[in-house]
C-alpha cells in the first residue's frame, strides 16, 4: 500500500518546514509528496529547490490561484505516480508521526470504504467545524460532527475539509478534480459531495493531525470581513443552491438572511461611528458575495485577494 501526499502552500515557510518535517516523520514510507507552490514570495521556492529527493514533486504556480487551483494541480500531478493512497493537507497541518499507518489499518480493516480522515486538532481541542454530516440533504442543512463521537473508534460523516483527508487513487476517476473556480472555502465541501456518491468516509479518531491556525471570531457584526469571507458566503451560497432540491425557496431565504445581515451592518455603521469604515467593508463585501453567489459568477475576483 503506497502513500502519496499533496501540500499546497503560500507565503508560509516557516509552517511548511514544520509541515515537510511532520511528513517525513511518518512510521509509514511515503512513496511521493507533490508540494505546490502558489507563487510564493518569502523564501519557499528556495526552499523548495533544496528538497532533493525522489520522492518530491514541486510545482511553482505563475500565480496564486488560490487553494482550489493548488489541491486540483496537485491531484493532477500525483494521479500519474505509483501510489495507492492520497493524504491531502495545506502547509499548516501536521500530522502525528502514525497518522498514516492508522488510516493504512482502517484501508486494510474497511476494503469497501475509499476515504479516510484523522481528527483535527487546533491548540488542545478537536476542530469540529472540519468533518460535518448533512442533516438534512433536501434543505442542504450541515451541522459538525458532535465532541461525543471522537471518543469511539471511528464515525462516518459527510462532508470534510481538506485538512487530512485521504483517498484512493482509483476515487479521482469517478470524482474528478477539485472544482478551480471557488478560488478557496467551500472547494472541499463540493469535492465531499461528489465522493459521497461513491464512498462513505470515515474519520479514524486515533489519527491526529495539528492544524496551526490563529482562532477568530466570525461575528459579523464585531469582526471586518475580509477577502475570506466574501469567497465563504458566496461559494456557501453557490454550493448550497447546486445540491439543495429546493432552489427558489433557498434563493428567498438565503437572500432574505443576508438582507438582514448587510441591514445590520448599515445600522451599526451609524450607531458606532467610530468604526464606520468597518461595517461598510462588511456591506460591501456581503452584497458583492451575495450577488455573485446567486448567479453563479465563481473564479478569482480581483477585488477580493490574499
Amino acid at each position: 500500500m503506497n502513500f502519496g501526499i499533496i501540500v499546497v502552500t503560500y507565503n508560509r515557510l516557516n509552517l511548511l518546514k514544520e509541515c515537510v518535517e511532520h511528513i517525513e516523520n511518518q512510521t509509514v514510507p511515503v512513496e511521493k509528496i507533490v508540494i505546490v507552490d502558489n507563487n510564493s514570495s518569502d523564501g519557499t521556492k528556495e526552499y523548495l529547490q533544496s528538497l532533493s529527493k525522489e520522492s518530491y514533486i514541486v510545482d511553482f504556480r505563475n500565480e496564486n490561484g488560490g487553494a482550489s487551483s493548488g489541491f486540483a494541480r496537485g491531484l493532477e500531478l500525483i494521479q500519474n505516480e505509483d501510489v495507492d493512497w492520497i493524504l491531502i493537507i495545506d502547509d499548516d497541518a501536521h500530522i502525528e508521526p502514525d497518522y498514516l499507518a492508522f488510516i493504512m489499518q482502517a484501508a486494510q480493516r474497511y476494503p469497501n470504504i475509499f476515504a479516510f480522515s484523522g481528527t483535527v486538532y487546533e491548540g488542545e481541542r478537536i476542530a469540529t467545524s472540519h468533518r460535518k454530516i448533512i442533516s438534512d440533504w433536501i434543505k442542504f442543512k450541515t451541522m459538525e460532527v458532535s465532541q461525543e463521537q471522537y471518543n469511539i473508534g471511528f464515525f462516518e460523516y459527510d462532508l470534510s475539509s481538506f485538512c487530512g483527508l485521504t483517498i484512493k487513487k482509483s476515487l479521482l476517476q469517478q470524482v474528478g478534480l477539485p472544482n478551480v473556480n471557488y478560488f478557496t472555502q467551500y472547494t472541499d465541501t463540493d469535492f465531499s459531495i461528489r465522493i459521497r456518491k461513491h464512498t462513505k468516509i470515515y474519520n479514524i479518531n486515533d489519527s491526529k493531525l495539528y492544524h496551526k491556525v490563529k482562532i477568530v471570531s466570525n461575528n459579523c457584526d464585531k469582526k471586518e470581513l475580509n477577502y475570506k469571507s466574501y469567497y465563504s458566503i458566496r461559494n456557501g451560497i453557490y454550493t448550497r443552491l447546486l445540491y439543495t432540491e429546493h432552489k427558489r425557496r433557498q434563493r428567498v431565504k438565503i437572500t432574505n438572511f443576508y438582507l438582514i445581515w448587510i441591514a445590520r451592518n448599515i445600522i451599526m455603521s451609524i450607531i458606532d461611528n467610530k468604526n464606520s469604515r468597518i461595517y461598510i467593508n462588511n456591506v460591501n463585501i456581503i452584497f458583492c458575495a451575495l450577488r455573485d453567489g446567486l448567479n453563479g459568477k465563481l473564479g478569482k475576483n480581483k477585488r477580493y485577494l490574499p
